[in-house]
């Protein structure tokens, strides 16, 4: 027995209103990305400062500290700037896949728009005429034709996204919200480091 219309219709009314619920949701938590990097640059800024002052005044630090403990000192440092860095490079890939969801959808609408204005016009004149058209976007095509300057492995990758698109509506803010996590990791292991790093430095002259 086939479905009726309106149930199908109310289906996908429900299923288009979810999913853009929890992309609102993936937006709303990946777009505080550049709060997070703001914290790490200034940590990755302070660190350096730090690491560059200490190497400066060596001769003037080792003896509250001694070659040992300054060495973990400068480890620490050294940590914490290699995470930062890792917090930032993630930082790049979140706010591009923000970029890419935001900016996409708009230039896509209008798209849509005269695509379907069109199609109408033109089914109506083919059932007039008895003639059966394909008059539906082939994403495969589109997918084909972008990737035309890119390597083979390029390639590769943006036919297998475009496949997982197709199976998954929410990959694209589901990518985001996974490179957020992983800054978001990365600067509170940065800021943990730097922190420890104060505690060392701190412990180290103590026991002198």
């Amino acid at each position: 027995m086939e479905t009726d219309p309106l149930i199908k219709w109310n289906e996908l009314n429900k299923s288009n209103a979810e999913h853009a619920f929890v992309s609102a949701m993936y937006t709303s938590v990946v777009e505080t990305g550049p709060i997070v990097d703001k914290f790490s640059t200034w940590l990755l800024a302070g660190t350096g400062a730090t690491g560059a002052l200490l190497i400066s005044q060596i001769e003037s630090v080792l003896p509250y500290l001694g070659k040992f403990d300054f060495r973990v000192c400068i480890s620490l440092l050294v940590i914490s700037s290699l995470l930062g860095f890792l917090s930032k490079y993630f930082s790049i890939l979140c706010q591009i896949q923000v970029r890419s969801i935001t900016v996409l959808p708009e230039k896509l609408e209008k798209i849509f728009s005269d695509h379907e204005k069109n199609k109408e016009e033109i089914i109506e004149i083919a059932n007039k005429r008895g003639i059966t058209l394909e008059t539906e976007i082939d994403i495969n095509n589109v997918l084909k034709e972008f990737s035309k300057p890119f390597p083979k492995l390029t390639k590769w990758m943006i036919q297998r996204q475009g496949n997982r698109g197709l199976e998954n509506r929410q990959i694209g803010y589901q990518a985001a919200a996974i490179r957020f996590h992983k800054q978001a990791i990365y600067t509170f292991l940065q800021g943990l480091s730097f922190v420890l790093f104060l505690c060392s430095g701190a412990w180290f002259a103590q026991s002198l």
